[in-house]
């Protein structure tokens, strides 16, 4: 029994694979943010296989939570002053890259520092506009090389079923907070709990760790 066949047995038994349920592409991309999303639009432009797996029911989920205060870091520069498309896009941060003008995040807000809901609209727009294949509410429990050949087993949803992957382009961003477990980690408070009620800090020290944006 040759390698690729041992794996398809652990994957039975690990996994309770379904191997009928098996779907084959060249191409799997993992997470339909802005980056999967612009992967999966340049493979559909060069006609080739591919499928987008996202864990959530819908494209940009990250910015339905995330940044807490609900406004892009990014600005949304609408106007540069210049009509060359080319150095607009260069100052256009939040768009992604298409052949279609009316496809760019700057008709979506005049604000400067837009909300992040109008991000969520933005990138599920593009995913419906130019029909990109993806495979929404499929999360990926797990990636297996196959030994004997090229190519992935990727393991998803209730275990039931995989793909199987010529390629695997990860792009699924921020997945887990960063957590600090040393001793006394109970009185920490992280980006994603804390608040953002001026008053509660007022008169007090405050300890921030981490220097991210």
């Amino acid at each position: 029994m040759g390698v690729a066949g041992l794996t398809e047995i652990l994957l039975t038994l690990f996994f309770g694979v379904l191997f009928s349920q098996t779907t084959a592409t060249q191409y799997c991309i993992i997470g339909a943010g802005p980056g999967g999303l612009q992967v999966a639009y340049y493979l559909a432009q060069m006609n080739l296989d591919y499928i987008v797996l996202e864990r959530n029911s819908g494209a940009g989920s990250f910015f339905e939570h995330l940044p807490r205060r609900r406004t892009l870091i990014s600005i949304n520069k609408r106007n540069t002053g210049e009509s060359n498309t080319e150095f607009n896009m260069r100052h256009d941060w939040n768009s992604l890259l298409s052949d279609d003008p009316d496809m760019s995040f700057t008709k979506y807000s005049y604000e400067l520092f837009p909300h992040a809901d109008k991000m969520v609209q933005y990138l599920r727009d593009y995913a419906a506009h130019f029909n990109l294949r993806i495979h929404y509410d499929t999360p990926v429990n797990a990636i297996l090389r196959r030994s004997n050949s090229s190519g992935f087993y990727l393991v998803t949803g209730d275990n039931r079923s995989i793909y199987y992957c010529d390629n695997v382009i990860a792009s699924i961003g921020l997945s887990i907070l960063n957590k600090i477990l040393s001793e006394g980690h109970e009185f920490i408070e992280g980006y994603d709990a804390v608040t953002h009620e001026r008053e509660k800090y007022e008169g007090k020290k405050v300890l921030i760790l981490g220097k991210g944006r």
